[in-house]
């Protein structure tokens, strides 16, 4: 993910401020600019769906996440 990828993503689906704000960033938990967690999320089911070999996607398989 780049920065501006991340902020583009988080000013449109995301209302936290630190993946936008430097500043608020800085007074974050991350004491830095950080992805928004769905972003992280949206990253991460693109990659699972490319890797795993199941036609016509993986809706309706059931299965159990711990």
């Amino acid at each position: 993910m780049d920065a501006a990828g991340m902020k583009a993503f988080a000013a449109e689906f995301d209302p936290q401020p630190f993946p936008v704000d430097e500043t608020a960033a800085r007074q974050s938990f991350f004491h830095r600019r950080a992805a928004s967690g769905w972003h992280t999320a949206r990253a991460a089911i693109r990659l699972f769906v490319e890797s795993v070999p199941i036609a016509n996607g993986i809706i309706g398989l059931g299965g159990e996440l711990e």
